[in-house]
Order: C-alpha cells, then structure tokens, then sequence
C-alpha cells in the first residue's frame, strides 16, 4: 500500500497539532488538526461554528499553525504569476491551454511572458490555486513550459 503524505510527514515532523480556523476578518471560527493536514482549496476536515454553507481553504499560516477559510468565490483566481522554469526562448505569447493543479481539467488563459516571469490570465475563474506550485502551459497535447506560482488575483 501506498504512502500517504501525511503518513511520510509522520516519520518525521509532529503534524497533528490542534490549531484554529479564522475567517476572512480574522475572527477565530473553529479548530482544525494541524495545518500540514491541508492544501488550498481544502474543503474537508475542519469546523466551522454556525456556517450554513460550505468552507475552502483560502490561506495556510504555518507559523502559527492556523488556517483560514473562505467560501468558495473567495478561491477564485483570475490572474497568476508563475517564475519562468522551462518555456522555450522564442516563446510566442497567446492564448493556451494551461493547468494550475495536478488533477485540474486544463483551463485556457491568455499568456504572456515579461523577462523571467509568466503571466497568465484566464478566461474564466480557476479556484485552488496556490503559491508554490507548477503552472503547466500545453500547446495541444504537449507540455510546452511552465513554472512555479509566485503570485495569484
């Protein structure tokens, strides 16, 4: 079977460590497990006091092993920045077909290259987008580039 990884973490780090869940304002909402236990966009696994509706991930604050949660328009990511890893020199900005997750249905985005960094802007909101990980740009079935995520709007 299969590695989990949080059970990796386990073999090394402390991960489940209660914390607190805030809100958007701040405001202390709820408890959570640990914050390695989750990734933006997260939905699972967390409470949430009197929400009627359900709640994401929306930003992760190890340093104080607090997580803070949205509804789901709060994930919506029109514009992201991703640092420049691997598209080809000559590379012709335009519309593409791009993934910001790994299990993500790719998204079409306007895409433009400016020195080192790759700006990416979509046609329609992508949600669970987060810091730190690939921006994958196809041209058809292939891989063109990408790079890593350094800022989203």
């Amino acid at each position: 079977m299969e590695k989990s990884y949080i059970d990796t973490l386990k073999e090394h780090v402390k991960v489940d460590c209660e914390g607190v869940v805030r809100d958007l304002s701040g405001q202390v909402v709820g408890t959570h497990k640990g914050y390695m236990h989750y990734t933006i966009g997260k939905r699972k696994g967390f409470s949430v006091k009197g929400a009627h509706t359900p709640h994401f991930v929306v930003g992760i604050d190890a340093s104080k092993n607090e997580i803070i949660v949205g509804e789901k328009a709060d994930l919506a990511v029109f514009h992201l920045e991703a640092e420049n890893k691997s598209l080809p020199r000559h590379f012709q900005e335009g519309a593409y077909m791009v993934k910001v997750r790994y299990r993500s249905t790719p998204t079409k985005a306007q895409v433009r290259l400016e020195g080192a960094t790759i700006k990416a802007t979509f046609d329609a909101p992508v949600y669970g987008v987060a810091l730190g990980q690939a921006l994958v740009i196809y041209e058809g079935d292939c891989v063109l580039g990408g790079g890593i995520i350094t800022k989203s709007a």
